[in-house]
């Protein structure tokens, strides 16, 4: 199940024309309801019990909770930052791993989300589980303990297929879901909800990581599907985590300059005082990267402007681009188009950088580098 914006609300924007998230209200995806409804009528003919599954931060108990509304007798949320930024295959592999977990057999999804639009996750879990899948279901014909029949659409024609019980079914929003129930919603409420971080099902750690490298920049609706770091919670292990898995491997001593490096620590407005660049600088010599910046920066003279990186300045494509304090203007962004993996620390996690990073770490610029600075120091004792 997942939470995606409502798109039937108004909306608003922030003063630098970026879709204000937090007026947003929010909806179970409506292919998801399709998935739960299936699942109902399946449970109401032979039995069983119905478990719904949401994989994002705290805000998925919310859609959980209407879905037990609806129905579903459980639910599980997985929640940890670690998950933030999973692309399709390893977003499969954990929801595989709480299938597993939670010892289903049949397994019903939404085709895809009106987020993401990507429609694979349904297809790749069941690669991962080994079992068949029958997708585009818009109808339940019957159940028994032979299997289950439904109707799917097949191009322009209907096609009627028998699945056997261990399956997974990929379902449209047109099978329209049972409203809410209000004595279920108050019984609910006062239900807990169990949620599972990684280190709590079989996965491999290294799928984790590799996912987080390899994601693409490419924004999702959902901001369940991007690490958002809060600067000042130190005792979250996943926080430390996530820095360790981005700079760890990182430190290599720089070469070729600013345009040739692998790694580039960059500042922006926000990161203007003399307290915060000189953290910028220490964190680059400990990274082994080059120090650059915005006009901001150069204009405040923090900078030399042969530093600069944008429009009218230098054009960089290192592995790793940390931006402290960017706004994300496009006279920046055009020079950080080639990046490899963008890292945005910034106190607005709405700010057009944030859009397009891998990794959103939402906190002072200053304290940020400064716990940086700390975690690497204490890795190269």
């Amino acid at each position: 199940m997942k939470q995606v914006p409502d798109t039937s609300a108004s909306t608003c924007m922030t003063t630098e024309g970026a879709l204000d998230r937090t007026s947003l209200s929010a909806m179970p995806n409506p292919d998801d309801l399709g998935a739960l409804e299936l699942a109902l009528a399946v449970r109401d003919r032979l039995g069983g019990t119905v478990t719904a599954v949401s994989m994002g931060l705290e805000r998925a108990e919310e859609v959980l909770r209407a879905m037990m509304a609806r129905g579903a007798d459980d639910a599980v949320v997985l929640a940890d930052c670690r998950y933030a930024g999973a692309d399709v295959p390893a977003t499969a592999c954990m929801v595989a791993a709480a299938a597993r977990k939670l010892g289903a057999e049949a397994l019903f999804a939404g085709c895809q989300s009106i987020g993401g639009d990507l429609a694979h996750v349904g297809s790749q879990v069941a690669e991962e589980l080994g079992i068949p899948q029958v997708t585009e279901v818009e109808a339940l014909v019957d159940c028994s303990n032979d299997g289950i029949t439904v109707r799917r659409r097949k191009d322009e024609a209907m096609e009627v297929v028998k699945a056997p019980l261990s399956c997974l079914f990929a379902v449209r929003g047109t099978l329209l879901c049972r409203p809410e129930n209000i004595h279920r919603l108050l019984q609910q409420r006062r239900r807990p909800i169990r949620h599972w971080k990684a280190d709590m099902l079989d996965i491999d750690p290294a799928r984790l990581s590799a996912a987080a490298v390899a994601t693409g920049r490419v924004a999702s609706e959902d901001t369940a599907h991007r690490a958002s770091v809060q600067a000042g919670e130190e005792a979250k292990l996943s926080e430390e985590e996530l820095l360790l898995q981005l700079l760890v491997p990182a430190g290599q001593p720089p070469s070729g300059g600013l345009q040739q490096a692998q790694i580039v620590v960059a500042g922006g407005y926000g990161a203007c005082n003399a307290t915060c660049f000189a953290r910028l600088e220490e964190l680059a010599a400990l990274l082994g990267a080059e120090l650059g910046g915005t006009r901001a920066a150069v204009d405040a003279g923090y900078l030399p402007h042969e530093r600069m990186i944008g429009q009218t300045g230098l054009t960089v494509a290192p592995r790793l681009y940390l931006a402290f304090g960017i706004s994300g203007q496009v006279q920046h962004t055009v020079g950080i188009a080639r990046a490899g993996m963008i890292v945005a620390v910034n106190r607005d996690p709405e700010a057009p950088i944030c859009r397009m990073a891998d990794h959103v770490i939402t906190g002072d610029a200053a304290e940020v580098a400064e716990r940086m600075i700390r975690i690497l120091k204490t890795c190269k004792r």
